[in-house]
């Protein structure tokens, strides 16, 4: 810390441009750190020779603990995002910005990078269109989430997927996102309906 201090200010003496210090750590009179930035210019005597130092110091310290806290908050969040079984993506301005291993591997994709970028509506299945743009709609206008409802979305190869998604409102880089969480029903809605011919074979014969 004291080095990196010293070439600092040595930079600022040898070539008299002015110089930002960032993440540097004080030792207070009652013992505590605090970590500051400071700005920092050469003074010049009348003959243009450098006389000394000035400079601003802020106290950073809060700022710095807010990073780290954001910074540790996102990590779990991504943690828990890998770990989940469920696709998760984020919908900004009618695009994919963002999708999970999981998500891609649903849409039939080796990598989340495979969908990036790409309209929203290149996954659904066009009969969800009306469905998936009403609900759409209603988050980005209501500000609130809304709940679980099956969908059809379209794997890569072109084939029809079943699936059940949730959408909460999200900021993805300032600007209104949401973010969805979707699962595959397929098995479910073929078990239902395996059940429900069962049931009419079993009425029939009954």
């Amino acid at each position: 810390n004291a080095q990196k201090l010293f070439q600092g200010f040595h930079s600022v003496y040898l070539t008299g441009s002015p110089a930002s210090f960032l993440d540097w750590e004080i030792l207070r009179k009652d013992g505590t750190r605090r970590i500051v930035e400071a700005s920092v210019v050469l003074i010049r005597n009348p003959a243009g020779e450098p006389e000394g130092f000035r400079g601003v110091v802020r106290d950073v310290t809060e700022r710095k603990r807010a990073d780290q806290a954001l910074r540790e908050s996102e990590e779990r969040y991504r943690r828990l995002i890998e770990l989940s079984p469920d696709a998760i993506a984020i919908l900004s301005e009618g695009r994919l910005v963002f999708c999970s291993q999981a998500g891609a591997r649903l849409l039939g994709y080796d990598r989340p990078e495979d969908v990036l970028g790409r309209p929203t509506f290149d996954f659904v299945h066009p009969s969800s269109w009306p469905l998936v743009a009403e609900r759409m709609q209603g988050i980005l206008a209501s500000g609130r989430g809304l709940p679980f409802a099956e969908e059809r979305f379209l794997r890569r190869d072109g084939t029809p997927l079943e699936v059940e998604v949730g959408a909460v409102p999200f900021t993805y880089q300032d600007k209104p996102a949401i973010q969805i969480i979707a699962r595959d029903i397929g098995e479910r809605k073929r078990a239902e309906k395996l059940q429900s011919a069962l049931y009419r074979i079993a009425e029939t014969t009954g």
